[in-house]
């Protein structure tokens, strides 16, 4: 199986390329910073111009009359903890509003609720209508006369319509405006109240703290903008410029380095379908000879197991035979042990009786041969006595 090869996504040329765009020096005007960014900083640190000191503490001020604005409903809640803070007349103004705003909610509820009277009374019109269309011409009159009723009908909660509604609605707005401001110019004139307040908005969270740091950064940037002068403004455009070509240079080698990149993982995917194809191959013909083998196992199992079968029934076959003969000569060499037992003993007894004749023949014989051997004697001693007479 061939090996996947990694190949470089040409490294020196992207690296030397990379390199040189990122030491593109950038002319720094007079005056350089030894930080880069410092050039982003303006140089002065405080406000010289009385116009910006004025705008900012416009934007300051109203960053606090935000805060205020939004800790409100916290602090009418908490208003009998801070009554000695705020004194008399703001305590009362803060009552006042706190009615006003009860009375803003009750007239917005009551005209979300004419607003949805309305919106269903348009639907039923709607529906109405519908139904009218599947009726037949003979009942036209009978639907204008109820639609010169309908138009008459006019929506009205708690005894007021529509108009009224939406007029109180926008008294009660004015009213709250005017009242805020009046707050806002109290708490102006009293430090101490409004240090009070501050120090509780700083528990502000959710939107509320969200749009209170907005706003503290947009302070940040007109405070900046205030302290920039023109001429570190071209600066910064200039050294801005730079980059942003440096940064643009980047991009595009950044983008010939991807491009050659997607290629060659390309390439790669390629090889490796290839190789799994290879791979998907080598395993059906794998899993095939598998299969093969293991009917063949199994067939050649199959064909063992006959044999042995077969060869185990011939072997108890022939086992039963050979008991059975074994039986039959065991008998047989019984028997013939038994006449061989009565033969032996027949010739014993006939070896007996030959051994016994034969050993009175000898005796006979013995006896027979001393009685001639005594009369032998005797003659050969009776013989010479003969010849000398």
């Amino acid at each position: 199986m061939k090996k996947i090869m990694k190949r470089p996504l040409n490294s020196l040329g992207g690296k030397s390329q990379l390199q040189s765009a990122c030491q593109v020096q950038v002319n720094m005007p007079k005056g350089g910073h030894a930080n880069p960014l410092r050039i982003l900083e303006p140089n002065r640190k405080r406000l010289t111009s009385l116009k910006a000191e004025r705008v900012f503490r416009v934007s300051e001020e109203n960053i606090k009359n935000v805060q205020i604005v939004l800790i409100l409903p916290e602090v009418i809640d908490s208003l009998e903890r801070l009554n000695i803070a705020f004194g008399q007349e703001l305590y009362a103004m803060l009552k006042e509003h706190d009615i006003l705003r009860q009375k803003y909610d009750n007239n917005v509820y009551l005209l979300q609720e004419g607003k949805r009277l309305e919106k269903e009374y348009n639907e039923w019109l709607e529906m109405k209508e519908r139904q009218g269309d599947l009726f037949s011409e003979s009942s036209s009159e009978s639907r204008s006369e109820s639609g010169q009723q309908e138009e008459e009908f006019v929506i009205q909660v708690k005894g007021q319509n529509m108009t009224t509604l939406h007029q109180n609605v926008a008294m009660t707005a004015d009213e709250l405006s005017y009242s805020v401001k009046n707050i806002l110019r109290k708490f102006r004139s009293d430090p101490t109240a409004t240090k009070a307040v501050l120090e509780l908005a700083k528990d502000l969270s959710g939107m509320k703290r969200n749009f209170v740091k907005g706003l503290q950064d947009l302070q940040s940037i007109v405070r900046e903008k205030l302290l920039t002068t023109p001429v570190e403004l071209e600066e910064r455009k200039y050294y801005i410029g730079k980059v942003v070509q440096r940064e643009n240079k980047i991009l595009k080698i950044k983008e010939k380095l991807q491009i050659d990149y997607d290629q060659q993982i390309k390439i790669k995917k390629e090889e490796e379908e290839k190789q799994s194809a290879v791979i998907n191959k080598l395993k059906e013909t794998l899993q095939s000879l598998n299969e093969a083998s293991s009917k063949e196992c199994s067939k050649i199992l199959n064909d063992a197991s006959q044999r042995i079968k077969a060869d185990v029934k011939n072997s108890d076959a022939k086992q039963k035979v050979f008991a059975q003969q074994f039986i039959e000569t065991k008998k047989t060499s019984g028997d013939q042990l038994k006449q061989n037992y009565e033969e032996e003993r027949e010739k014993r007894k006939r070896k007996f009786k030959l051994s016994t004749e034969v050993f009175n023949w000898i005796q006979k014989y013995d006896a027979d041969m001393g009685m001639r051997q005594v009369s032998l004697v005797n003659e050969n001693l009776v013989w010479p006595v003969r010849q000398g007479s």
